[in-house]
């Protein structure tokens, strides 16, 4: 089976693109046996000068601007993506987010990946809020166009689905929840794991956070929480991977790994980090 993976701007070959996302799951389908994976993308950043006079428009008036669904984007992109697609020959496609299902041409066989979709994200996370009505049009117009095309749709929460469902008016069959997982690559064999999964349970509370939008993804409150835990008493240590903020350094806090950091070098970083064994700080 001859298969494509279709981005926009995410690169399958970038471990580093979209927290590597794009690139496990280009690794796991290249080791399904009688695969043959490949990449439609990424299609390149096109000339944003229109783009960027509305940007700066919208910022003028408090409001914030999505300039990667505007229908020139959009067409740009399709046009890309159409070329790309004529030059090899593929029985089905998978294809990662709403925009980029959107830019294929109609009537391709093909799975949508996504986490999520306009609808449960526009006024639900920071980023999302106070769009301008042009892009809230727009955006809701690339989704529904999506949507109502795909195949089939791979999410990765009941919280999504139902969206999907509910909004965008698909059939619970047309969808599978699937969870990303875990972005990293280990090399630990099956009694290693368990070595380690049964020191968890000596020394201090151990507390482990990932992630790059420190703001969305908690990081104030996951040390807040270990430092109410220090003030009480109670041993812990919190390490944290994938920023390093400008914070007060606490005896009981450790960086493991800058953002940036290539997953394919750092799978033992993380393995430990995981476990808790204190190391190095790394954080600059």
């Amino acid at each position: 089976m001859k298969l494509a993976l279709a981005t926009t701007t995410d690169d399958p070959d970038n471990p580093q693109s979209w927290s590597g996302i794009p690139w496990h799951l280009a690794e796991a389908l290249r080791e399904i046996e009688g695969v043959e994976l490949v990449a439609l993308g990424p299609l390149g950043v096109p000339r944003r000068y229109p783009e960027a006079v509305r940007k700066a428009w919208y910022r003028l008036r408090g409001q914030r601007y999505i300039w990667w669904r505007e229908p020139r984007i959009i067409r740009i992109w399709s046009e890309r993506m159409a070329a790309k697609l004529a030059a090899v020959d593929v029985d089905a496609v998978m294809v990662l987010g709403s925009v980029a299902s959107r830019c294929l041409p109609t009537g391709v066989r093909h799975v949508v990946f996504t986490d999520s979709t306009w609808d449960s994200n526009v006024d639900y996370y920071p980023t999302m809020t106070d769009v301008c009505a042009r892009s809230r049009r727009f955006s809701e117009a690339v989704d529904r166009a999506a949507f109502t095309k795909a195949d089939h749709v791979v999410i990765t929460s009941d919280w999504a689905k139902q969206s999907l469902v509910d909004h965008y008016g698909m059939g619970p069959d047309q969808v599978t929840v699937a969870p990303i997982g875990a972005n990293t690559v280990c090399d630990l064999d099956a009694e290693a794991l368990a070595a380690r999964a049964a020191a968890r349970t000596d020394g201090p509370m151990r507390l482990f956070w990932i992630g790059v939008e420190w703001e969305r993804k908690g990081g104030a409150v996951a040390v807040a929480a270990a430092a109410e835990l220090h003030r009480r008493g109670v041993p812990v240590e919190l390490h944290m991977a994938g920023v390093s903020p400008d914070i007060e350094p606490q005896p009981w806090l450790t960086f493991q790994i800058h953002h940036g950091a290539d997953p394919r070098k750092n799978s033992g970083n993380l393995a430990t980090a995981a476990q808790g064994t204190r190391r190095r700080d790394h954080a600059t």
